[in-house]
């Protein structure tokens, strides 16, 4: 079997709601890979498998729950503003996006939001297949509500012996 190309150095972005986790085990030489005995919930800071690295941040932000901390403090006229924000996307109202099904369980989760606070529901219309990125502020701030605990992007850059 011919030996597998390397790479020298891998560039990207690791998405985490809390960088002193990440910082503190590379610092510390912690194996960032699975199955070697080490305290996983040290790095296992975003539900994933050790250490990441994408270039594509955005695909890695579902996994924060900082995110969502904004959500319990709403007022009830804020919860009402993101919900009506929610029933005027196209994703709801556009044929073949969502099953009549789909349609019925956004209606159930937007008023269990609106009329109870409850955050679960908010984050259930997050997820496949409503899509609905409530959480970003380019979707809060024209409703006049601020998300400021989002979670943090940081740079990663990793030199060394990478077999691909």
């Amino acid at each position: 079997m011919p030996e597998l190309p390397t790479v020298a150095e891998l560039t990207g972005h690791h998405v985490t709601d809390d960088p002193r986790q990440v910082v503190a085990a590379l610092q510390g030489g912690v194996p960032l890979d699975r199955g070697r005995g080490i305290d996983e919930a040290a790095i296992e800071d975003l539900k994933a498998n050790g250490l990441y690295i994408s270039p594509y941040a955005n695909l890695w932000m579902g996994r924060s729950e900082r995110k969502w901390n904004f959500a319990p403090r709403l007022t009830p006229a804020e919860r009402t503003a993101i919900a009506e924000a929610m029933l005027r996307q196209g994703r709801l109202t556009d044929p073949g996006y969502l099953t009549d099904w789909e349609r019925g369980q956004v209606l159930r989760h937007l008023e269990r939001f609106t009329e109870g606070g409850d955050v679960d529901s908010l984050r259930e219309l997050a997820r496949q297949p409503y899509n609905f990125a409530s959480w970003k502020p380019s979707f809060l701030a024209p409703l006049g509500i601020m998300n400021d605990e989002l979670p943090y992007i940081v740079p990663v850059r990793a030199a060394g012996t990478f077999p691909i």
